[in-house]
Order: structure tokens, then sequence, then C-alpha cells
């Protein structure tokens, strides 16, 4: 269930509950602990579901009950009373966080499936009190992937292209877009020159369906319009298709597939063939004016182009044996040529048995991912919906640790692989806003990002609470 943020009219109305109580003669102590807060619709886009809830919330004040607060929780009794929470509880759902805590948050105290968003945080911050400090976990996605799909459409390919086009919006982009920030995707095939013997009258050599765009239905239309056929002799076209991806001309961006400038370009290649004029010359055309090996490979090596190669395993015809993958070698000479490896050294090409490939592709991105390094770092975001700037309660976010090696200094973690966990201690302090006789509540986005891009790559929401004088927290 999505949690709601938590607007100041839900703080005057409970700031209204609260006066009444007090008129009653019930007060409730000053809250200071830690917790979560409710994400945002203005963050840039949200980062995929955590596993981790950051650092537990300090305990709770010790002690007997104050007088109008029976449980301690900084619920008014009358106010617990009036929403339906249990006054002698300070969890009255039971979902490991507290009534008022979920009341400041927005969500229902009394419904243990509408709980605290993990990635949300909060803090309360009387005036002039010492600076306090926590310890955020961030997510260092990669910033700007390009992924383009090169796929094979001769006449073998059928089985291979209905798994792509089948698997595209139910296992390709989900786990894509967990892994890179600000992705986006096009499509293109090959078969080969329609000259014989290469291939039949109707071929062609390389084409572009979809240049770069967000729009995964767009994306989709692309590969659904994607059919197999022609092809003539065994060897394809497809260090033509690269060139021509790579080193073809676009409007803006670079090569026919229109990749951006300061992204990570990526071609997944899915094929069950070898190449024409492929490594040390194989299966060279002849009377033809064809891109070389060495002409392709520099395209991609000058933009820093990394490939991903889906290896389909040939139509067996019904033979009692496997035949071999002829596509394996060609798109291995390709991964080391163009220095595509996973973290672990391994070459980026993968089998695709039985047509397949999906889990090829999604293996092949995520292993270029984790092998993709970046500089990341944090900046601040006021919520503009008040006169309050926010980030002047943040008086510093200082890197301390990752998950994987890194370098870092006061401000920067440098050669992030991508996936890792960073994490930075914020230091938060209120000594310029005096408390009122009600509550204020204002709201800050930490965002961290990738320093080549501007991109975010996750983001944490943090609410500051200024209590009130007299000490009612909500």
């Amino acid at each position: 269930m999505q949690t709601r943020p938590l607007s100041f009219c839900a703080a005057l109305c409970a700031l209204a509950l609260c006066l009444a109580a007090c008129e009653a003669g019930v007060a409730a102590p000053v809250r200071r602990d830690s917790g979560v807060a409710t994400s945002d619709d203005g963050a840039t886009p949200p980062p995929p579901p955590r596993t981790d809830a950051g650092p537990p919330p300090p305990p709770r004040d010790s002690g007997p009950p104050r007088p109008g607060d029976a449980d301690n929780d900084g619920l008014p009794d009358a106010d617990e009373v009036a929403r339906g929470t249990d006054p002698s509880n300070p969890d009255s759902d039971g979902d490991g966080v507290e009534d008022g805590v979920e009341v400041l948050a927005g969500t229902d105290p009394t419904d243990a499936s509408s709980t605290i968003a993990p990635t949300d945080f909060y803090v309360v911050l009387p005036y002039e009190d010492p600076a306090q400090q926590r310890e955020l976990d961030f997510s260092a996605r990669l910033g700007r992937g390009d992924i383009f799909f090169l796929v094979d459409t001769t006449g073998s390919m059928g089985a291979a292209i209905n798994n792509v086009r089948s698997s595209l919006s139910s296992t390709i982009v989900p786990a894509v877009t967990e892994a890179i920030a600000d992705v986006v995707m096009g499509v293109g095939d090959f078969r080969d020159f329609p000259v014989d013997p290469y291939g039949d009258s109707g071929d062609w050599a390389f084409q572009v369906r979809q240049p770069m765009t967000s729009d995964v239905a767009s994306v989709q239309s692309a590969l659904n319009g994607l059919r197999a056929g022609g092809g003539n002799d065994g060897p394809e076209a497809a260090v033509e298709g690269l060139f021509e991806a790579v080193g073809g001309s676009c409007a803006s961006g670079f090569g026919a597939a229109c990749f951006r400038e300061a992204s990570h370009p990526i071609v997944v290649v899915v094929t069950d063939a070898e190449m024409h004029n492929g490594p040390s010359g194989a299966n060279a055309y002849s009377g033809l004016s064809a891109r070389t090996w060495s002409e392709m490979t520099s395209a991609l090596n000058a933009q820093s182009v990394k490939v991903v190669g889906a290896a389909v395993d040939p139509i067996s015809f019904g033979l009692p044996f496997p035949l071999p993958n002829a596509a394996r070698p060609h798109l291995e000479e390709l991964a080391r040529a163009t220095g595509s490896r996973a973290a672990s050294g391994s070459l980026t090409v993968y089998d695709a048995p039985g047509g397949s490939v999906s889990t090829a592709v999604v293996d092949g991105i995520i292993d270029l991912v984790g092998a993709t390094t970046q500089d990341i770092t944090s900046a601040q975001r006021d919520d503009a919906s008040d006169e309050v700037d926010a980030t002047r309660f943040i008086q510093a976010v200082t890197p301390i640790r990752a998950t994987r090696a890194t370098t870092f200094d006061a401000t920067t973690f440098y050669g992030v692989a991508g996936g890792t966990t960073v994490t930075f201690q914020v230091t938060f302090q209120n000594d310029f806003l005096p408390q009122q006789t009600f509550v204020q509540i204002f709201q800050a986005f930490i965002d961290v990002l990738d320093t080549a891009s501007g991109t975010v790559v996750d983001t944490r929401n943090v609410y500051i609470v200024v209590p009130a004088i007299g000490g009612v927290l909500i």
C-alpha cells in the first residue's frame, strides 16, 4: 500500500486536536525519536524498493508514563481515542512503528499494512539543540544507460525474436530500471546485403526500427514489428549493423541509434550466426563495399560502447545431438575487442538456449553495470511549498563507507561500481528557526547523483519537525 505525504492541512488538524486535548488538561511530552516519513511525488524517479530500513530510531522514552499520554508514544490519549488507536499500546497495529510516528507520516496507525516507507526519514530538531547525526544508505545505480537491441532477423531467429518481444515489459525493463536510474532504449535489426549468395533480394544489412527513447511502448512496438525471414547463406551482416548503429548519423547524439552523450552506451546483439567480415577477416565479403571488423571495433571503442552477446542456439532440425553454437566465438571476440566484461572478468556473452534470450539480456546488462564505475556525490533540495528552506537544517552530508571498494573525500565517492550501496553521514541542526506554540513540519530531499551526468541515482525524503513550545509533538 502506498503511504501518503503529510500535508500542512493534516498538520493543522493534528494541532487542533492537541490544543483541544490541552484545554481538557491533557498534555503530551516532547518526542525526539528519529524515524521515517512517506515519499513525495516531487522527487526524481522513485528508487526501486529497498530491503534496508536504515538505522533504527532511538529507543522510546523510558520511565513512568506522563499525564495525558499513558503509553508514552507522543500522542495525547484523547487524540488516540479519537483516532481509534490504543492509548495503552504505543504501537496499536503491531507493525513496529509507534502510533505518533505513523500519524506524523500520514500512514494508518491501526493498519499494519499501512506503514512507513523504509527509504524515508524524519528528525525532531528543537531550536538551538546540539547537532544530531544520522547514517543514510543509498543505492548507487548506474546514472545514465543507453541500450540498443540489435537483433538478427534472418529466417532461423523466429523463437528468439518472440522471446525478446514477449519479455520486454515483464522481465527486461524491470531489471534494467532497477540497475540504471536514467535509461533509454532503441531497436534495430540486421540480415545481410541483398546480393547473392549473401542475402535474399528483399534483405537489408541494417535498419533502425526505433531510435533511443524512454517510451517503453515505442520500444515494444518496434520489437513487435520484427519478422524473421531471408538470410540466404550462414553468416550475417552484424559487423555492418554494429558500425552503423554507433558510427552512423543522427540529428542528436551519435550513431544511427541516436545514443546520448555523457551516457553509458550498450549494444545487445542477438544472433545465432557468425559474422561476415568477422574477426581476422572471417567470412569476408567479395565484390561489396562493406565495413570491416577493424572499422567496426574502432567505432565502438571511440564511443566507449560495450556489448552484450546473446548467442542463440541453432535450430536442431530434429537431430539427436546439439549443433555447435555458431554465434558465440565471434561474439566473444567482439566482447574482447571492446573490453566488455563483468566485474569478475568474464566476457559478457551468454548462451540463449531454445530462444530464451531475455535471461541472457538481463544477465549481461546487470554484469556490465556492476563493472562500470562512476563518481557519486550528494545534493539537497527543498520542498518549495513553504517559505522556509528546509535544507538549512542539513549542516553536512559526508561519505563514510561503501559496500564495494572505493575511495572518498569530504563530499564524493570515487570509482563507485553500479549497484554499490554508499553510506553518508548526515548532520542536522536547527540553529535558525525558533519554536512556536505549534508544531512546524518541513520537508527536504537528499539526492545522490552521478557527477558526470548529474543524474540522480537515489533519493531520501527527510521530514524535519520543530516541536512546539511546551512539548506537544503532534
